[in-house]
């Protein structure tokens, strides 16, 4: 299963289309993957050095639950994850 685009940091303003950092995240096995980085704004920007970084299932997993349940206690609400 390999999902693309993923929005993984943002501009500090809060809109989500300003200055992101875009990877593609995917599932390889046991393991999370980020890899293919790239900032819409800056294209000639070379981010090929940058990853791939990849991730225990099960400690991405606890840790995207811990940010959940953070963000959502300051108020944001989210919506239950989705595989």
């Amino acid at each position: 299963m390999r999902l693309k685009g993923i929005y993984l940091l943002g501009c500090t303003c809060g809109e989500v289309g300003c200055w992101p950092l875009i990877a593609s995240v995917y599932k390889k096995d046991d393991t999370i993957c980020w890899d293919g980085f790239v900032q819409p704004h800056r294209r000639e920007r070379d981010y090929s050095e940058f990853g791939p970084f990849a991730f225990s299932r099960t400690q991405y997993d606890d840790a995207v639950k811990d940010l959940r349940i953070r963000l959502n206690s300051a108020g944001t609400n989210l919506p239950d994850a989705t595989e």
